[in-house]
This record gives C-alpha cells, sequence and structure tokens, in this order.
C-alpha cells in the first residue's frame, strides 16, 4: 500500500513537472523563480495524496475535481497565470503519457504478471519518467523556444482536434483493458472508432487547406516581392539616365566651344571624331519601355538588362489596366523568364518580340522567341532538370489569365516559341477577383 501510494505520487509529481518545463522550453511562460517551482511541487504532492486516498475510498465523483486541480494550481503558482497554450500542453502530456501507458499495460497484462492495475501505475510511472528526460533533452535545443510563436499560425481547432483524438484512444484502449465483454463495451468501441475517424479526416483536411493556403499566399508574396524589385530596378535605371543626362547638360557648353574651335580653324575631321565620341560616350544602350503601366515598363526593364548580354527585348503596343499588378506581374514576368531561358540556350543573339493590342474586344499580347526546341503545342513540361521547382510558370500564367475569363495558346513551330493571352477588355473585367 505505501509503495503503490509511493509511486503514484511521485508518477503526479513528474507529470506537473515536464508540463512546466515544456511550458517554459517552448516559449509560451516563463516560471516566476525555483521557490515558485518548489511550492508548485509541494501542491502537487498534497493534491496527488488526497487525489489517490479517495480512489481508493471509491469516490469516484470527486477525483475528477482534484485531477485538474493538481495541475491548474501548480501552474498558477509556477507562472502567476494559466494561458490556453499552457492547457494544451498539460492535456498533450498527460494523455500522451497515459496512451503510452495504456499500450505497454494492455501489451503485458496479457501475460498474468501482476494485476493490470499495480502494473498501470508501474507502466505510467516509467512512461511520465521518459517524457521528463526528453523535456531536459529538448531544453538544451534552442529551436525549442519558436514551437509556440510558430504554433500561432495553426489554427485553434487543430489542436483541439489532436486532444480530441488522444482521448478518445485513451478511452478506446481503457475499454479494450476492460476483462469483461458485454454489450456496452462493443457499442463503446464502435462509437470510439468513428469518433477517431472523423477527427482524423477533419483534421487531415484542415491542414491539406491550411497548407494550400499558406502555399498560395507564398506564391503571392513572391509575386509582390518580384513588383517590388522590378519597380526599384526600373526607377534605378531612371535615376542613371537622368544622371548621364544632367551631365551632359553641365557640359554640353565645353563640348560646343571645343567642336566650335575645331571648326573655326576649319580642322574639320577632328570636329567630326569628336562629336561621334561624345555620342558614343552619351549613348545609352538600355531601352526605357513606355507600355501605359508603370508596372509593366519596370518588368521589361528588368528583364531587358537581365538578358542583355544575349538577347534583346522588343515591345510594341500597351498594357491594358483591366489586368490587377499582382496578375500582371505573373503573366509578363513568368512569360519573359521563360523566353529568357530559351534564347539563353540558343548559339546566336536572340530576340523576344510582344505585341499587345485591343482586339474585337479583347486584349491580346503575343511574345514569340528563338528555342532550340522541338514543334509542339499547348503546355510544356520544364527543360531544366530540377523539375519539383521549375515548370510553374505557364500554369502560373493560366491560372492568371482565366480568372478574366481569358485563355493562353502556346507552341512551338520551326524553332520559334510563341505564347498568345488573350483577356476580356471589358470595365468588369476584374470581377472574378472579388
Amino acid at each position: 500500500m505505501i509503495s503503490k501510494t509511493f509511486l503514484s505520487i511521485c508518477s503526479d509529481v513528474i507529470s506537473v513537472y515536464s508540463s512546466i518545463i515544456f511550458t517554459e522550453i517552448f516559449g509560451v511562460s516563463n516560471p516566476k523563480n525555483k521557490i515558485y517551482i518548489l511550492k508548485a511541487m509541494g501542491f502537487t504532492i498534497i493534491l496527488s495524496s488526497l487525489l489517490f486516498f479517495v480512489r481508493e475510498q471509491k469516490l469516484y465523483f470527486i477525483p475528477v475535481i482534484i485531477y485538474p486541480l493538481m495541475f491548474i494550481i501548480p501552474h498558477v503558482l509556477a507562472f502567476g497565470k494559466v494561458k490556453a497554450a499552457q492547457a494544451y500542453i498539460m492535456l498533450l502530456t498527460e494523455f500522451t503519457s497515459i496512451l503510452f501507458s495504456s499500450c505497454i499495460t494492455s501489451f503485458i497484462s496479457q501475460y498474468n504478471i501482476s494485476s493490470y492495475e499495480t502494473y498501470n501505475l508501474i507502466c505510467v510511472f516509467f512512461v511520465r519518467l521518459i517524457i521528463l528526460v526528453a523535456s531536459f533533452r529538448l531544453k538544451y535545443h534552442h529551436q525549442c523556444n519558436q514551437v509556440y510563436t510558430i504554433s500561432k499560425s495553426i489554427p485553434k481547432y487543430i489542436f483541439f482536434l489532436i486532444i480530441s483524438i488522444l482521448i478518445y484512444f485513451d478511452f478506446l484502449i481503457v475499454f479494450n483493458n476492460y476483462p469483461q465483454e458485454n454489450r456496452f463495451k462493443k457499442m463503446a468501441s464502435s462509437f470510439l472508432i468513428i469518433l477517431i475517424t472523423i477527427s482524423l479526416i477533419l483534421m487531415i483536411f484542415s491542414l491539406l487547406i491550411n497548407v494550400a493556403s499558406r502555399n498560395y499566399y507564398t506564391a503571392l508574396n513572391s509575386l509582390l516581392e518580384k513588383q517590388v524589385e522590378a519597380q526599384i530596378n526600373h526607377y534605378e535605371k531612371l535615376e542613371e539616365l537622368n544622371s548621364d543626362i544632367r551631365q551632359l547638360r553641365h557640359d554640353y557648353i565645353n563640348h560646343l566651344t571645343s567642336v566650335s574651335t575645331l571648326i573655326e580653324h576649319k580642322n574639320y575631321p577632328d570636329a567630326l571624331q569628336y562629336i561621334e565620341r561624345l555620342t558614343e560616350a552619351t549613348h545609352c544602350n538600355e531601352t526605357i519601355y513606355r507600355t501605359g503601366n508603370h508596372l509593366a515598363d519596370a518588368i521589361l526593364t528588368g528583364k531587358s538588362i537581365e538578358c542583355k548580354e544575349f538577347a534583346d527585348i522588343e515591345f510594341n503596343g500597351f498594357i491594358t489596366d483591366k489586368i490587377d499588378n499582382t496578375d500582371m506581374c505573373a503573366i509578363l514576368a513568368n512569360a519573359l523568364d521563360n523566353a529568357i531561358e530559351a534564347c539563353r540556350k540558343c548559339s546566336s543573339r536572340s530576340k523576344i518580340n510582344i505585341v499587345a493590342q485591343n482586339k474585337q474586344g479583347y486584349w491580346v499580347m503575343t511574345m514569340r522567341n528563338p528555342t532550340v526546341s522541338e514543334d509542339s503545342k499547348g503546355l510544356m513540361k520544364t527543360s531544366k532538370e530540377d523539375t519539383q521547382n521549375h515548370g510553374f510558370g505557364l500554369l502560373s500564367i493560366e491560372q492568371a489569365v482565366k480568372r478574366y475569363d481569358g485563355n493562353i495558346k502556346v507552341g512551338v513551330k520551326n524553332g520559334v516559341f510563341e505564347i498568345s493571352v488573350v483577356v476580356k477588355n471589358q470595365e468588369t473585367a476584374n470581377m472574378n477577383l472579388k
């Protein structure tokens, strides 16, 4: 009797202390100091002793009150208050230990080594001891204190489902370990299995939706970053051009004086050579695009600089204002990325030709560029080795175009890749975004 009491109290103290350590190392809250932790452990011993006593007296309703207080009061003493995240850690720690200990007890009790109750008490003690050791090991991993911050991005009902599943499993194992077979046991087990199945399905689908949403917003954020980067590069290029113009304005009187002096002395060859050098020095090799859309101008300028060593980008027409900037970035940037990648593989200098115009109530953009790919029609697979992280450009364009009731045509013929984007050119064209 004394040994069972001692084992039960030690087991409860270990469980409460483990939950306090996990609360600290996961960054949920920090304990006041060691004295308050000692006070918390003292209250745990008192409540655990009372819990063991009422269980021995077969007072089954009183433990329902004492059991949660055995965790809550020590946490209040150690941390000053109990957060929702602390309650979750308490429940997760306790139900995990109960689940594993029940499984072990169920397996070992088949050999009738000892009574089920005694062996379950021993298994609970050792499982809780293992969890305590694990908590001490995790305490020295600095990344663990980010768990609480990361968990805030996960919907709260996911945590509720996890705890619910653990509870259902605990009850299912308890019913399974119950020695007598009757109708109630079968009905309860079947009902718990149904609850576990439903909870697992809900959790899996919720996590899938959460991951899909996160991927969508990650892709959207990437597009926004591309927009900002393209615009910054564009404005930097404009500033460079303006700086060159300001410098030329500053020096042009001196240049004119020099040319005038050469002409006065009838030194026409030197004057002509001076003008040619001056023209060459002030010539801007980079094209500044004016499409009617500042973002498109920025994207074209940035991509032109990117491929200036092996390809030229030629644009004719205008960019419609009926397409959201995010979608315009997806369409134009991805199409240019594919064109630049294709031109990079060509042996000679290439030209990327873009024509954008209105046709019978539609805005049509056609992009052509040389390619080494074979003739084909429709969306094509990426030519890059890393197929898992590439090949989504055309799919992104297609998704963006479909939001405006448009369509995309892609094909390769006679060594020329052509992509044609067609979008309704109406005032209501962006209604599908809402």
